[in-house]
């Protein structure tokens, strides 16, 4: 998925892209015209078909995240969430904020494409995020990017309903903000959530699997 309003240039480029490189097709949904297209920008679907958005007709489907920024919940959006996805990869996902309007910039909630892509998340077999500036505003945003990517996937930062202490604070020790905890059981705890948010590729043989920084 990327940034932008309309089907346009950069989606034409992602499009060009893998075919080029991969040699694989792929279709970009038109919101304007509510159908599939193919690189030609030939029809793949009728036009304003319900539910179309859900239906790929081919294995890679490009969306622009302006339709997860402003359209219809009810509408393309929904139909989105309740599919399963064996792959997604969001671009400019700095631009998957979390709402920090709290006092003292606590988080109070999720903005739409932050919102969209932990419910995303929580139904793909594998999630990928690519950006250039992972930081807009506070370092916390790291935090809002990997907690998303935890969604349905327990060996990002531990299962639900385990991650109390891993909040906000852990960003705290990543910047020297905080001191180091003193209590053994809280520096296991904040040494395990570090060592995930560090970057790290691990290649191993066999059946088992390869972990890169920003998959799952």
């Amino acid at each position: 998925m990327k940034a932008e309003p309309f089907f346009g240039e950069i989606d034409g480029k992602w499009q060009t892209e893998i075919q080029d490189n991969l040699g694989l097709p792929s279709a970009i949904w038109s919101s304007t015209t509510e159908q599939w297209l193919d690189g030609k920008e030939l029809p793949l679907s009728f036009k304003s078909e319900s539910g179309a958005v859900g239906r790929c007709p081919l294995r890679i489907g490009i969306v622009s995240t302006g339709l997860i920024v402003s359209g219809d919940e009810d509408g393309e959006i929904r139909h989105l969430i309740n599919k399963k996805f064996a792959v997604v990869i969001l671009d400019e996902a700095h631009k998957a904020r979390a709402d920090r309007s709290g006092k003292d910039g606590t988080r109070v909630g999720e903005k739409r494409l932050l919102a969209f892509m932990e419910k995303i998340a929580a139904n793909a077999q594998s999630v990928l995020i690519g950006t250039a500036t992972p930081i807009q505003l506070r370092a916390e945003e790291i935090h809002d990017l990997v907690a998303m990517l935890a969604k349905g996937a327990n060996d990002v930062l531990g299962i639900e309903g385990s991650r109390g202490w891993a909040s906000d604070a852990c960003m705290g020790y990543l910047t020297g903000d905080m001191l180091w905890p003193v209590n053994p059981t809280d520096q296991w705890a904040c040494s395990a959530i570090l060592y995930r948010l560090q970057p790290k590729i691990q290649f191993t043989s066999g059946s088992q699997r390869r972990n890169l920084p920003t998959t799952r």
